[in-house]
């Protein structure tokens, strides 16, 4: 099993864009979304899980606890369950909801997302 702790960088994506659009964003916040390619800092100990996206603040999990993260364009409810080596994180916010499985090998973290409109997309992450 791959070690889950660790910082990756952006190597690729697929499909960003056009999920963001199918989950009804305007095309300009959809390819800010697809433009964003931050490094992620993903730090597990015991039940905590934390994700740090770029200068973010990080977002802190506890396994199986739902956590709510109100910003100016969505009030987002998440849970955060981790199997392994993949981490699945479950969101809503307003009528949207969204799986992103982060699947993490020694070389890689690849991150897959898959929205209720239909859509998926994938990001993949070298470890640094």
């Amino acid at each position: 099993m791959a070690k889950v702790n660790g910082k990756f960088e952006f190597v690729s994506q697929e499909n960003v864009g056009d999920y963001y659009k199918a989950a009804g964003f305007p095309e300009e916040i959809a390819k800010a979304f697809e433009a964003d390619v931050k490094p992620i800092a993903v730090s597990v100990i015991g039940d905590k899980i934390t994700v740090a996206v770029g200068d973010q603040p990080p977002l802190e999990y506890t396994e199986g606890k739902e956590i709510g993260v109100n910003n100016a364009d969505a009030s987002i409810t998440s849970v955060a369950k981790l199997d392994g080596d993949t981490l699945t994180i479950s969101s809503k916010f307003g009528s949207m909801s969204e799986d992103r499985v982060l699947k993490f090998s020694d070389e890689e973290l690849v991150i897959t997302a898959a929205n209720n409109a239909g859509a998926t997309s994938t990001r993949v992450f070298k470890r640094v």
